[in-house]
């Protein structure tokens, strides 16, 4: 289980200088923005603050699962009122699970001319997004906040992730 977690945990992280950033929800349950998914947004913005993001968009990833309001409907609310001007913000609000999020994104992107994303997410997430990413042929790199603090407050869904990647890989056979 600690190998698993260090794993899970220690994946490569880059920003890099892509077409655009893609932040990927988290199940609401209320109007309350989850934890995990401000700690998220909180990267985004600190990205879209960075020389090199200054003048590029930010597409929010997320359907409607456990809310009346889709997640990237919320994120894009949360985005504004945090100084993100609005016509930087692209929405993808369909997908219920991270392989659809990036399937659907992929598309948006192909309309924009994006050729490349840096995917905003937890670091627990970033080992199976890298998978599903590389499976659906989209060009990206990922980024987080990792601290040892963050890691382990994030041990829960970490675990969790061993039951994602079960379910992920039969997303991708099928």
């Amino acid at each position: 289980m600690v190998i698993w977690f260090i794993w899970i945990q220690s994946a490569p992280l880059e920003a890099g200088n892509n077409d655009v950033v893609l932040v990927l929800g988290y199940k609401m349950t209320g109007n309350t923005i989850h934890p995990l998914l401000e700690e998220r947004l909180e990267m985004v913005i600190q990205l879209l603050q960075m020389e090199e993001y200054l003048k590029k968009k930010v597409i929010v990833s997320g359907g409607v699962v456990g809310w009346i309001k889709s997640e990237a409907e919320i994120m894009k609310e949360y985005l504004i009122k945090h100084g993100i001007e609005p016509n930087r913000i692209l929405v993808e609000n369909e997908s219920r699970d991270t392989v659809e999020n990036l399937q659907f994104t992929k598309k948006i992107m192909e309309q924009a001319g994006f050729k490349s994303c840096v995917i905003v997410s937890n670091s627990f997430h970033m080992r199976r997004i890298t998978m599903i990413a590389k499976n659906v042929g989209l060009g990206a790199t990922c980024y987080c906040k990792r601290s040892l603090i963050t890691a382990l407050k994030q041990w829960n869904p970490t675990i969790k992730e061993i039951k994602a990647f079960k379910t992920t890989l039969s997303l991708l056979v099928s």
